[in-house]
């Protein structure tokens, strides 16, 4: 650990974004953030956590050279994939307002932000009120076609051109936004360990576990996408991708994770819970904030009525 950073005392005030960044990108485990709003911009706090013993996590030699398989997949995967995402494109024209493909900021390798394009599969401007929020089982604000887009994963189609651009791999952890990536490295540490390699498409965590839910539910995937990162070679790649091809084609995954032999047990380590006595938070999901927005509203009325009341007893 450098000198600096041991002498540095908690609570110090950093101005400079970059000099943040790069710290925290370096001793994840030791530091957490505060965002502190002021009449000059943003600053970062920064605050020195108890020492959490994260192990070492080294990539496999495979991804040194796996970048050109991976482009050259995705441009034999677009010979199919192209008239499959026109006719989904006409399908998104037709059944619902809104542009065609929608581009969300991603985490990619080391913490760089991308964007990373898909299909649109919900309603125009669903953050607007809400900003940033998980999705939720049943999420209203998914359309009609999302529905049917979002199981057979149609919708990700488009990424093959990230992935031609050297964004993403074909198979990988899946990246995550960076609203949610800050939040959820300060709850779990090693979080930040995913970006030592290019996201996926696809990938080990993906096709053994649903959607993140709850920060449990996180640990599980990153027991796995650490697996991967340690252990990846051609043969596991290959056998992802079939997996994810199977189920494509409507196949229940349960079948498909023992047909590729790729069903994993998931045994989360001890190092990536906080200790005893801390508070977890997760980002909120849709519905969280719905009813959270709701709630808010109804008790501002009952505040409002009340000193309207409270004004006509006074005249």
């Amino acid at each position: 650990m450098s000198e600096s950073i041991l002498n540095r005392k908690p609570g110090l005030f950093v101005s400079s974004q970059s000099f943040q960044k790069s710290e925290k990108r370096q001793h994840p485990e030791i530091w957490e953030e505060k965002v502190v709003q002021n009449d000059f911009g943003t600053e970062y706090e920064m605050e020195e956590m108890s020492r959490v013993e994260v192990p070492e996590i080294k990539p496999s030699s495979y991804f040194s050279w796996r970048i050109w398989l991976d482009r050259f997949f995705a441009i034999l995967l677009l010979i199919p994939g192209l008239p499959i995402m026109a006719v989904v494109a006409t399908l998104l024209i037709l059944t619902s307002d809104g542009p065609i493909l929608y581009c969300q900021r991603r985490v990619g390798i080391r913490g760089k932000v991308f964007p990373l394009m898909k299909f649109r599969t919900m309603i125009r401007d669903a953050e607007k009120k809400t900003g940033p929020v998980w999705t939720s089982v049943n999420d209203p604000r998914i359309t009609k076609l999302g529905k049917l887009l979002r199981p057979t994963h149609l919708d990700e189609l488009p990424q093959l051109f990230n992935v031609l651009m050297g964004q993403m791999a074909l198979i990988g952890p899946r990246p995550e936004r960076p609203e949610f990536t800050c939040h959820l490295e300060r709850e779990i540490p090693g979080y930040s360990n995913r970006s030592l390699i290019i996201p996926g498409v696809t990938g080990l965590a993906q096709v053994n576990l649903p959607p993140d839910s709850d920060l449990e539910s996180v640990r599980r995937k990153l027991t796995l996408d650490l697996e991967y990162i340690q252990t990846a070679n051609f043969k596991l790649d290959f056998q992802l991708f079939l997996c994810t091809f199977l189920r494509l084609l409507c196949i229940r995954g349960d079948v498909c994770l023992r047909w590729t032999h790729v069903l994993r047990e998931v045994n989360v380590p001890d190092y990536m819970r906080k200790t005893e006595g801390t508070t977890e938070t997760v980002p909120a999901t849709f519905v969280d904030q719905e009813r959270k927005m709701h709630d808010e509203e109804v008790i501002l009325k009952e505040k409002n009525r009340g000193s309207a009341e409270f004004l006509e007893k006074v005249e």
